[in-house]
Parts: structure tokens; C-alpha cells; sequence
């Protein structure tokens, strides 16, 4: 039902399903993936073992309220410890992925990664791997292989534009 859905969406967007901009999962490693334990687990570290790389990123909530919402609620930055696949190990890991698990893409600048956008996993023709998800100008659907290259092709533009590209690391899986 409506109801149904529209609570669920609150429950998912929102800590503790409160709906305002302070209680808004902004960003995925600190708010959404935490908020939402109960619905999915990271499934990265099984899915790589050891060879999973790391990084910590700082959640400004403070910070980020203010510049977009003029905002100063006093939220202290938060320092969070991820782990992801690496880009170069991806291949590796890709038959282990089951349909519906969410994708994390993990990308940066200047050294400092976060993730920067999300996906979903699905089988495509002959048992391939897929990610879907949304990108200009519409939501696509395709290899991660694909994916990697396109996101390597873009952060090479963006260099020889003289811009500091958002370069592509790897991925987080939750299932």
C-alpha cells in the first residue's frame, strides 16, 4: 500500500524515520549503510578476504548543513573506517555477487575517497554481472567491467581539461 511503501521509504532515508534535514542519511558510509543494518550487510570483506583495501573519510555534517542549508545543529565531524574492493580486483569477486546486492562506488579526489554514488546488482544475459543505476542521462544498466572503463575515461578528460578528476577505486557490496 501506499502507506506501507512511504514508511518504508522514511524508515531507509532517515534515522530512526524522522523526516527532516538533520535526520537525513547524507552521506553512505556514515548514515545510510549504518541506519540500515537492519535491511542489508557488508558483504565486502567475504567477498575479497584480504585483499580489500581501506580508507577513512570524515563525515561533516556540520559542515555540510551549513553550506547547503545555512544550518549549525553542532553535529561533530565523525571519522569512519571503510573497506572496499579495489578496482583491479573487481573481476575476481564478480561471480559472487547475487542479484540485488547494492553497490557502493567508491571514488575521490586529491587522495580522499567517500562514496559517491550507488547501485544495485543484476544478472544479465548469460549469467554476467551487471550494476545498475542512475547516470546522465538516464539510469543504465551495464559490465562493471564497463563501468570501471568509463569511470577511468571520464577522470582522464577531467585531467587533460586541467580539472582534478573524481578518479574511480573500487566498490563496497552490501547484500
Amino acid at each position: 500500500s501506499w502507506d506501507e511503501f512511504f514508511w518504508m521509504l522514511q524508515r531507509i532515508r532517515y534515522r530512526d524515520g524522522v523526516i527532516g534535514v538533520v535526520t537525513r542519511n547524507h552521506y553512505t558510509e556514515a548514515d545510510w549503510n549504518p541506519a540500515n543494518a537492519w535491511l542489508v550487510v557488508d558483504v565486502t570483506a567475504e567477498l575479497a578476504g584480504t585483499r580489500v583495501a581501506n580508507y577513512t573519510m570524515t563525515a561533516d555534517r556540520n559542515e555540510l548543513l551549513r553550506s547547503r542549508y545555512q544550518l549549525s545543529p553542532g553535529i561533530p565531524p565523525q571519522q569512519v573506517t571503510e573497506t572496499y574492493v579495489p578496482k583491479e580486483m573487481v573481476a575476481e569477486v564478480e561471480a559472487k555477487l547475487k542479484e540485488g546486492d547494492m553497490v557502493n562506488v567508491v571514488s575521490g579526489r586529491k587522495g580522499e575517497k567517500l562514496v559517491s554514488h550507488v547501485g544495485i546488482v543484476v544478472i544479465g544475459p548469460g549469467g554476467k554481472r551487471h550494476m545498475i543505476h542512475s547516470a546522465e542521462p538516464m539510469v543504465r544498466e551495464e559490465t562493471f567491467a564497463a563501468f570501471i572503463q568509463r569511470a577511468d575515461e571520464r577522470a582522464a578528460r577531467s585531467q587533460a581539461q586541467g580539472k582534478e578528476p573524481l578518479r574511480f577505486y573500487g566498490f563496497k557490496f552490501l547484500r
